[in-house]
């Protein structure tokens, strides 16, 4: 059987600290192992992996509920995968603040 990937990274925006909001996020990955929370690249923003629009919402409400505080998501990237043939996959990635879609062959 087949694991579901996440198909859409967001970072969060939130009043929180950083390392607070980490933390927390970890927290999330560990009661729901369909997320999955990273630092950024140049460590400035927590980044998640999720299935969806609706997770979000979802997401949100928790998030205000058990830490209390806000959070909004943004840069929003999509990932579509699609098998070609038996040996190569296509990744494709659409950031929302661009038309132009980045394809990955491998």
């Amino acid at each position: 059987m087949s694991k579901l990937k996440p198909t859409l990274t967001v970072d969060i925006i939130t009043s929180a600290d950083l390392h607070d909001l980490y933390q927390d996020m970890l927290k999330l990955t560990e009661e729901d192992p369909s997320l999955a929370a990273r630092l950024s690249q140049d460590k400035t923003r927590v980044q998640l992996d999720v299935h969806g629009e609706v997770q979000l919402e979802i997401l949100a409400d928790i998030i205000s509920d058990r830490f209390g505080y806000e959070s909004l998501f943004h840069n929003r990237t999509f990932y579509i995968k699609r098998r070609l043939n038996n040996l190569s996959m296509v990744m494709v990635t659409l950031n929302r603040s661009s038309t132009m879609p980045r394809y990955i062959s491998y």
